[in-house]
Parts: C-alpha cells; structure tokens; sequence
C-alpha cells in the first residue's frame, strides 16, 4: 500500500506549490481575491483528497476504522462548508486549517496504530506544516 516512496514524497511537495503561490499572490495583492479564492478552492480540493487517502488507509484496517472514516468524513466537509459560509476571510481560513489538523491527527492515529510506515507520517508532519504556514501567511496578509 505504501510503495513509490520517493514519488509520493514529489508529488506531495509539488501538492503544496499552489498554496504557496496563491498565498504569495493574494498577500503582494496580485489578483487578490482571485488568489484567495483560488486557495480556499483548492484546500477543499485537497482536503477532499486527504479524506480519501484516510478511507483507504481506515479500510485496510489496524486502526480504529469507524472513527476514522466519520472523522475524515467531517474534515472534508467543514473543508468544503469554508467556500460556501458568507463571512470573515479568517473564519473559512479557520474552518480549513482545522479541517487539515484533523486529518493530521487521523494520521497519527493510523501510525500509531502501526498500520502506516514512519517516512509517510513524517512526510504528512512536513506537509501539514508547511500547509499550515501557508494558511497563516494568508490569514496575516490579506
């Protein structure tokens, strides 16, 4: 299930590359609301891949399956509820951020289990980090 270790590596840093350059955009107020929201757009396309990727790893069991797959379930749509709740820039920032801590948590939760090699929790740590910078970067500069 966790093969192509150095693909998955690329393909997850490549995954972060428009967080950044939206963010970089809407924060030098270049096509400003454009660029935000392009990136609330695409962090509820990928916390809607992230929930995918936690059913799979939930179906293969050596974890606690059900939480995972409600949890996972409600990540994806708060993720989601952020492009269509009117209201402050920060609260759907807010509402996407939590959405991407908690599939952090549900990664945990699965390695903990032993049910996910360390280079791909690790990898999940990095990514969520450098995810979440990108989050706050926006919430500080638009």
């Amino acid at each position: 299930m966790y093969g192509e270790k150095r693909l998955t590596q690329a393909l997850t840093y490549s995954g972060g590359i428009p967080f950044a350059g939206l963010a970089f955009m809407a924060g030098l107020g270049i096509e400003k609301d454009w660029a935000i929201n392009a990136f609330l757009a695409y962090g509820a396309v990928i916390a809607g891949f992230m929930g995918g990727t936690v059913w799979s790893q939930a179906q293969a069991g050596g974890a606690d399956t059900r939480t995972l797959l409600v949890m996972s379930n409600i990540a994806t749509l708060t993720a989601w509820a952020a492009l269509i709740t009117p209201g402050l820039l920060g609260f759907g920032l807010a509402l996407q951020a939590a959405a991407f801590l908690t599939m952090l948590g549900l990664d945990w939760r699965i390695h903990r289990a032993q049910a996910q090699p360390d280079w791909y929790f690790a990898l999940r740590c990095n990514i969520s980090a450098i995810v979440l910078a990108f989050y706050a970067l926006l919430a500080l500069t638009a």
